[in-house]
């Protein structure tokens, strides 16, 4: 009980120290009556969710949109998220506003999740504290605030991948439910990249529990059921969303694709620098073709890469103290980061 009553002291701070740090990041929003607005927000997602707020007013369901071209799905398009449970704020809030909020509270969940997930993987509260924190105020994530499926999608990652770990290490009902859940939280962010990105590091997390666990067949044959009800579960909840997106695309140009337009914008070697380095490489007054070379010409699709001094301190301590955990992290680190490269690496 003693521990119990010592531990709970100890996560609200953790808590309040996510909350202030994401509070003061977003601080000018908080308090000033500017609006974010930058790219996809002001020339693409106000004008449809406007559009879907009149149609709903007018006693239709915002399937469609008129005004533009021929006309465009509403639904079909992941990039409103009409399916995700949040957006539905965007039909009684001010569209400025409720931006704000969304911002803003996807940046503190992804904060909450990724420290749930140090805590799940053994780490004490001040180090799963800066876990979150971390991730949370990353130059990528918070990049990613005008590109708003993406964005809530990448919120979700660490919460995935938390429930994951908590499934195999008890695999019942509760645990896949709750697996369930997230992962259909996320499809339903709209974000396909995303729930890749969980797939690809869920499916590597699997394999190392197999490899690693060495599971009776009792045992493996429990996870296998509780995983199966939980991507059935997951696959009820996102087909709200998924369902006519995939029916559009496949209707659309996007199934026949080029390699190059597959791999557009894929991250330059040379971006990497901005890792480390804040908007060293993407902030460079270089020449049309450098720029053609690095961003396809156009300005990247995240401004910011920039990690962040804590964890870069955090990443060089690994280095100099390894163990399996860090072996883990680490080869999962190098995989993103090939990927990451996309046509500017032979794989």
């Amino acid at each position: 009980m003693s521990s119990v009553g010592s531990r709970a002291p100890r996560c609200g701070l953790a808590v309040l120290g996510l909350v202030t740090v994401v509070a003061a990041t977003f601080a000018e929003a908080l308090v000033s009556g500017r609006v974010f607005f930058q790219r996809d927000i002001h020339a693409y997602w106000y004008p449809g969710m406007e559009v879907a707020r009149r149609a709903i007013a007018e006693g239709s369901w915002p399937l469609w949109n008129p005004y533009v071209g021929f006309g465009a799905p509403l639904l079909a398009d992941a990039t409103f998220g009409l399916a995700y449970p949040p957006t539905w704020l965007a039909f009684v809030l001010p569209l400025g506003v409720y931006y704000k909020a969304f911002a803003v509270g996807h940046c503190l969940f992804a904060g909450l999740g990724a420290r749930a997930l140090a805590r799940r993987l053994g780490l004490g509260e001040l180090a799963a504290g800066v876990a979150g924190a971390a991730f949370a105020l990353s130059g990528p994530l918070l990049s990613a605030v005008n590109l708003s499926h993406h964005y809530a999608g990448a919120t979700w990652l660490p919460w995935v991948l938390f429930a994951l770990e908590g499934l195999l290490r008890r695999p019942g009902l509760a645990t896949a439910l709750g697996l369930g859940l997230a992962a259909g939280g996320q499809v339903l962010a709209g974000s396909g990249d995303m729930c890749l990105a969980a797939a690809v590091a869920g499916v590597a997390r699997i394999g190392w529990y197999v490899l690693h666990s060495r599971p009776s067949v009792a045992r493996f044959g429990t996870l296998a059921r509780t995983g199966l009800l939980a991507a059935v579960l997951a696959g009820s909840l996102g087909s709200l969303q998924m369902l006519p997106t995939a029916a559009s695309a496949l209707e659309g140009s996007r199934a026949g694709l080029s390699f190059a337009d597959c791999t557009y914008w894929s991250l330059h070697p040379a971006s990497l620098l901005d890792l480390v380095i804040p908007r060293l490489v993407s902030e460079l007054p270089v020449s049309n073709a450098s720029r053609l070379a690095l961003f396809e010409g156009r300005q990247p699709l995240l401004a910011c890469i920039y990690l962040g001094i804590g964890a870069l301190v955090l990443l060089a301590l690994a280095l100099v103290w390894p163990d399996r955990r860090t072996l883990v992290a680490g080869t999962g680190l190098t995989f993103f980061l090939v990927a990451s490269l996309g046509r500017h690496t032979p794989l």
